[in-house]
C-alpha cells in the first residue's frame, strides 16, 4: 500500500466543535464549502484538500481509500465529519477506519457509491454514462462539461480552463472511480457513529443511494427539495447540519 498522502488543510474559527469538511470532485476546499464559512462563529472548520487538488501538486492518480487514510489521521476525538459527493465516499471509508470514540457524528451528501442502488435500471444507465466518459479520454473542459451534466449541475465552464479549475478538473479525471466502492457501513453502524445522509431531491439514483445508506446506518435522512447535487449550497443546509451536530435536529 502506498504511503498515506499529506493533505493541505485550511482552518477557520476558533471556538466550538470541529467540523471536518471533505470536498468532492472538481471543487476543492472552500469552492465546495463556501456557504459553510458562515458556521465559523459556532464551529471550528477544518477543510482538507484531497490529493492532486490545488494548492497541492498534481497527482497521477487519486484513490478514495488512500484519501480516507489521510482524513482518518486528521480526526480528533469529538470531530464531526462531513463529506460531499466523492468526499462523501472518502468520509464513509474514513469513518470506518476511525476509532469508535473519535467521531461525534458523520454526515454525507450524495456519495456516488452506485453499487448501493444497483437494483435500479437508472443506476446502471448512469454508471454506463460515467464509464463511457472516462473511456473517451476527452480534453479537460469537455470532460468537465459532461461530468457536471451527469451530476445534474447546470454550469457552463469557462473556455479555456485555467489555473485552479484546470488542475481540479485534471484531478477529477484521475480519481479512482467510486461506482463499485463498498463503504464499510457495518463498521460504522457497529461503532455507534451518529450519522446523517442528505440528498438534494433531483436524482432517483442518488436518492436511492442515500436511502440505502440511511437504512444500513439507522441514520437521519435529510432531503432538501430542489437543492441538486450540491445540497450544502442550499440556504437551509447550515441549520440542518448544525442542528444535527449539536443534537437538536
Amino acid at each position: 500500500m502506498p504511503d498515506v498522502p499529506t493533505l493541505h488543510v485550511e482552518a477557520l474559527g476558533d471556538a466550538g466543535p470541529r467540523l471536518v469538511l471533505v470536498h468532492g470532485s472538481t471543487a476543492p476546499g472552500w469552492r465546495t464549502w463556501s456557504r459553510q464559512r458562515a458556521l465559523a462563529d459556532r464551529f471550528r472548520l477544518v477543510v482538507p484538500h484531497l490529493s492532486g487538488y490545488p494548492p497541492g501538486p498534481r497527482a497521477d492518480s487519486i484513490d478514495y481509500e488512500r484519501e480516507a487514510d489521510a482524513i482518518a489521521d486528521l480526526l480528533e476525538p469529538g470531530d464531526h465529519l462531513v463529506g460531499h459527493s466523492y468526499g462523501g465516499v472518502v468520509a464513509l471509508f474514513a469513518a470506518g477506519r476511525a476509532e469508535a470514540t473519535t467521531l461525534g457524528s458523520l454526515t454525507v451528501i450524495e456519495p456516488p457509491a452506485f453499487g448501493l442502488a444497483a437494483g435500479l435500471p437508472a443506476t446502471r444507465r448512469l454508471m454506463d454514462r460515467f464509464e463511457r466518459l472516462i473511456a473517451e479520454n476527452l480534453e479537460p473542459r469537455a470532460f468537465l462539461e459532461r461530468f457536471l451534466f451527469l451530476n445534474g449541475i447546470a454550469w457552463d465552464p469557462p473556455d479555456p480552463l485555467e489555473g485552479e479549475l484546470l488542475q481540479s478538473t485534471m484531478a477529477t479525471m484521475v480519481e479512482r472511480a467510486p461506482w463499485d466502492s463498498e463503504p464499510p457501513l457495518d463498521a460504522i453502524r457497529d461503532a455507534g457513529i451518529r450519522s446523517m445522509v442528505v440528498s438534494g431531491d433531483h436524482s432517483q439514483v442518488y436518492d436511492a443511494i442515500c436511502d440505502a445508506i440511511a437504512t444500513r446506518l439507522d441514520a437521519r435522512r435529510g432531503v432538501l427539495p430542489n437543492a441538486g447535487h450540491a445540497a450544502q449550497m442550499d440556504p437551509a443546509f447550515n441549520e440542518v447540519l448544525s442542528g444535527f451536530v449539536m443534537g437538536s435536529g
